[in-house]
C-alpha cells in the first residue's frame, strides 16, 4: 500500500503553557518504581544499565523497569551518596554510614563477606565520608589511617604510604584522582596536588582557591578538571608540565560531569555541553525543572537527578515541547503543519501557531468560536472547521466568511484543491470552486477525514474507519477492517505522510 497513515485515538491533547520551548522529557518517580524521589547520583555501567543512588537504596534501570537494592540485599546503609564503576565492572557504593561496598555478578559485597572491605571498615579514619580515590584506569582506592599511618589502599594496587602531614590536602569529604607512573605517584584533590616517588617525601602543590569538584577524563588523557567554588572557572592541570589554565565561562555553574564525548556543566534548571578541551560550546538548554546531578550516557541521552522530584530523562535528539502562555492554557484539539509553522486548534482560543524559532501567534480568533477541529490551506484560501461551522479565510487572514453552520470535526484540502469536510453527522466534498454544491460521501458520524489517493477517501468515525471508493462519478462506502482495537475505537484524526 502506498503511503502510511497515523491514527490518533485521543479525544484531545493538552499542552501546559507555551512561550518557552525545551526538549521532551520523561519523569521517573516512586510511582514508576524508584526507591525515592531524592536522587544523589546517576551512572551508566558498561552494559548500558543506569544506576541511581537515593536516600532509600539503589536502583538499576534496564530501560523498562527498576530493580531495587537495599540493606536487605547487603547494603550497609540505604542512604547511598555516590556510585562508581571500576575497571572490572564492579559497582561501588558509598553510603552515609561511610562504609563502602560493591555489586559484582549479581551479588553485593560488604565487610561481612569481603576481606578487603573488612580492612577498610577497621582502619577507616573516623568521620570520613566519600573516602574514595578514583585511579586513572578507573580502579578505585581508599584512604585509611592504619595504626596511625596514612595509607591509600586498593584491590589492584600496592599500599601507598605517606606522612600524616602530607595528607593535609585530603579533606574529610573528598573525591581525588590517583595517577601511578611506575614508582611515581600523583594525587589531585580539590585542595591541592601531592606528587612523590616511592619511599620519598611528597611534594605538595597548593591550589590558591577552594574547588568543588575534581575529575579525570581518559578522553583528555592528561587533564584534571576542577569546578571552582565561585561557580564560574574551570581549571585544567596538565600532568606533564604542570601548566594550569583558567577558563572564564559565560555563566555560573554549580556542578560538572565528564562524559565519553563531552563535559556537562550544570545549573539549577539548565545545562551546557562542551567539548573535552572546553573550547567549544555544543549546546545550552533551559529546562522546565530543577535538578542536582546530570549524567550523559554513551548514546548521548541525558539523565537528571533531583532532590525532590525523582529522575528526568531526555533522549538524544528529543522532540521539542512548547508551553502555552497562562491565558492560553486550554485544550489543544487539533494540529497541522505548513511551511515550517505549527498550527493548533484550541478549545476556546481559536487558531494559534508557533514557528521553529518559538515565536507564538494568535492566528484567528472569531467571537463565540468554539473548538477549532480542523484547518487546511493552499495558495489561495484557508479553511477552518469549528463546532460553530465552516469558515473560509483569505490568504492574509484579513477576510473571514462563514460557509456552513454545521459543526465540523475535520477538514483537508487535497492535491487537486478540493475541500474534504468531516461534519458531525456526515462527510462531504466541496470542489475547488467554493460556491459549488457539497457532494455527500457518507452518512456516518464523521470524526476525521483524509484522501488516500485519487479514487479513495478514508473517513474516521466513533467506531473505526470507513473508506469511500470512487467508481465512475459516485463514491461507495465500505468498512475498512484493520484490527480489533482500531475498528472499535473513536478515530480523532487521520494523516498521510508524503
Amino acid at each position: 500500500m502506498k503511503g502510511h497513515f497515523f491514527l490518533l485515538f485521543l479525544s484531545f491533547l493538552i499542552l501546559p503553557k507555551l512561550s518557552a520551548q525545551f526538549p521532551y522529557f520523561k519523569n521517573y518517580s516512586i510511582n514508576d518504581g524508584l526507591a525515592s524521589n531524592k536522587i544523589y547520583n546517576i551512572i551508566e555501567d558498561r552494559y548500558g544499565f543506569i544506576w541511581i543512588c537515593t536516600d532509600q537504596g539503589v536502583n538499576r534501570f534496564d530501560g523498562v523497569g527498576f530493580t531495587s537494592f537495599t540493606t536487605k540485599n547487603g547494603l550497609p546503609d540505604n542512604d547511598v551518596l555516590s556510585l562508581f564503576e571500576d575497571n572490572r565492572g564492579r559497582i561501588w557504593f558509598n553510603g552515609f554510614s561511610t562504609e563502602p561496598c560493591f555489586y559484582f555478578n549479581g551479588k553485593i559485597y560488604n565487610s561481612d563477606n569481603d576481606s578487603f572491605l573488612r580492612r577498610i571498615k577497621k582502619y577507616k579514619e573516623p568521620g570520613m565520608c566519600l573516602s574514595f580515590i578514583v585511579q586513572y584506569n578507573n580502579s578505585i582506592a581508599f584512604y585509611i589511617l592504619e595504626n596511625g599511618k596514612p595509607r591509600i589502599i586498593g584491590k589492584e594496587i600496592e599500599d601507598i604510604e605517606f606522612r600524616r602531614d602530607e595528607s593535609k590536602t585530603l579533606t574529610a569529604d573528598f573525591q581525588c584522582v590517583l595517577i601511578i607512573k611506575g614508582i611515581e605517584y600523583e594525587i589531585y584533590s580539590p585542595l591541592g596536588k601531592l606528587q612523590w616517588a616511592k619511599n620519598e617525601a611528597a611534594r605538595i602543590t597548593n591550589i590558591q582557591y577552594i574547588a568543588r569538584q575534581s575529575n579525570y577524563t581518559k578522553a583528555m588523557d592528561h587533564n584534571v578538571c576542577w569546578l571552582n567554588q565561585n561557580l564560574n572557572i574551570i581549571v585544567q592541570i596538565n600532568t606533564t608540565n604542570n601548566d594550569s589554565n583558567n577558563i572564564k565561562l559565560r555563566r555560573p555553574y554549580k556542578d560538572m560531569f565528564i562524559g565519553k564525548n563531552c563535559i556537562a556543566l550544570t545549573g539549577d534548571s539548565f545545562y551546557t555541553l562542551y567539548n573535552h578541551e572546553l573550547t567549544k560550546e555544543i549546546e545550552t538548554v533551559k529546562l522546565p525543572f530543577s535538578y542536582e546531578r546530570i549524567h550523559v550516557d554513551k548514546k548521548g541521552n541525558k539523565w537528571f537527578g533531583s532532590f525532590d522530584n525523582g529522575m528526568y530523562f531526555i533522549k538524544k535528539n528529543a522532540p521539542i515541547m512548547y508551553n502555552l502562555p497562562k491565558d492560553k492554557e486550554r485544550g489543544i484539539l487539533s494540529l497541522w503543519t505548513s511551511s515550517n509553522i505549527l498550527f493548533f486548534g484550541t478549545e476556546k482560543n481559536g487558531l494559534l501557531s508557533i514557528d521553529t524559532s518559538g515565536s507564538f501567534k494568535e492566528v484567528v480568533k472569531i467571537p463565540n468560536m468554539n473548538r477549532v477541529r480542523g484547518y487546511a490551506s493552499n495558495d489561495f484560501y484557508k479553511i477552518l472547521g469549528t463546532d460553530n461551522g465552516l469558515y473560509l479565510i483569505n490568504k492574509n487572514y484579513s477576510g473571514i466568511r462563514k460557509i456552513s453552520k454545521i459543526s465540523v470535526k475535520d477538514v483537508e484540502i487535497s492535491e487537486n484543491k478540493e475541500i474534504l469536510v468531516g461534519f458531525s453527522f456526515n462527510s462531504a466534498i466541496l470542489k475547488n470552486n467554493i460556491n459549488d454544491t457539497l457532494t455527500l460521501l457518507d452518512n456516518i458520524k464523521s470524526t476525521a477525514i483524509c484522501r488516500y489517493n485519487e479514487n479513495e477517501i478514508w473517513i474516521g468515525g466513533v467506531n473505526g474507519i470507513r473508506k469511500n471508493i470512487k467508481i465512475g462519478s459516485q463514491y461507495f462506502s465500505t468498512e475498512l477492517k484493520l484490527n480489533k482495537h482500531i475498528d472499535n475505537s473513536r478515530i480523532v484524526d487521520i494523516k498521510k505522510d508524503k
